[in-house]
């Protein structure tokens, strides 16, 4: 017969090894060998030191504050992910705040130099989109190019956003070139023109600042340069803090499956 005892953990138990065959112990050590038996083989861990953090404590611990699980558990390079972590932050908040600096200015230079300007009372900022086109279009023509007739007359310049806008719509809805009007496709037309031009408060010009919209447009790309090196930054941050947790919960598990005290015993009956 085949007898096994196994211990871990301060828990002992033992299987197909009756009490009669351990010498007259109240608390058999799985170590000894009935009399009669064969020991197989032997093996026992180390007890796990009770100061090193768990596997759930190591890994929240490093996703909060990466490295912290490393320190806990004794490791050197809590040192690199803190590290890590400090430079990414700096860079994230850095970046960002140049990006807003930068953006403020070519906002600045768009409604000083091709808006006209005015009091800050009027002025309305544009989304992304709006300052996208005003660097591919020096003018956005007129939104209503007879405001003394009733109803709206769209810009009919090809060479102006709006106008560029509204032959799309003469195209799209087939009216007559000559007379738009009277075609029957017009209503559609013009309301196709009133979603997709911009109003008064967003026209433009840059014809009278020569230079004036090629900084505007160098000005947007350094923005979008230090936007997108923020969120490269911001995600370096996020992967640092996974993989902190990551590295403390497995270290943790190692640390704890290793550690803890295993003993193994085997023999095997011999003789009559």
């Amino acid at each position: 017969m085949l007898c096994l005892a196994l211990t871990g953990g301060g828990l002992q138990g033992q299987e197909s090894l009756p009490a009669s065959l351990l010498p007259g112990a109240l608390n058999p050590s799985p170590w000894i060998t009935a009399p009669g038996s064969l020991r197989l083989f032997s093996w026992s861990g180390q007890e796990q030191p009770a100061q090193v953090p768990g596997p759930g404590r190591a890994f929240l611990s490093s996703a909060l504050v990466p490295g912290w699980g490393q320190y806990q558990q004794g490791r050197r390079r809590w040192m690199a992910y803190l590290g890590l972590e400090l430079t990414a932050a700096y860079l994230h908040f850095d970046r960002r705040s140049d990006a807003r600096r930068l953006r403020q200015r070519y906002r600045d230079l768009a409604w000083d130099e091709a808006r006209g300007g005015g009091p800050p009372s009027v002025r309305r900022d544009g989304d992304f989109v709006y300052y996208e086109t005003l660097t591919k279009w020096v003018r956005s023509g007129a939104f209503d190019v007879d405001p003394g007739l009733p109803g709206l007359s769209p810009e009919t310049d090809p060479g102006t956003f709006n106008g560029s806008i509204w032959s799309l719509a003469v195209e799209i809805f087939n009216l007559d070139p000559s007379n738009p009007g009277t075609s029957s496709g017009y209503e559609g037309a013009l309301s196709f023109y009133q979603e997709r031009a911009y109003g008064p408060e967003f026209l433009w010009d840059w014809s009278g600042s020569p230079g004036s919209q090629e900084r505007f447009g160098d000005l947007i790309q350094e923005s979008d340069g230090r936007f997108r090196a923020a969120r490269q930054a911001l995600g370096l941050l996020v992967a640092n803090h996974l993989a902190s947790a990551l590295d403390g919960f497995i270290t943790a598990r190692v640390q704890t499956l290793s550690g803890s005290r295993i003993l193994v015993t085997a023999s095997l009956p011999v003789g009559p």
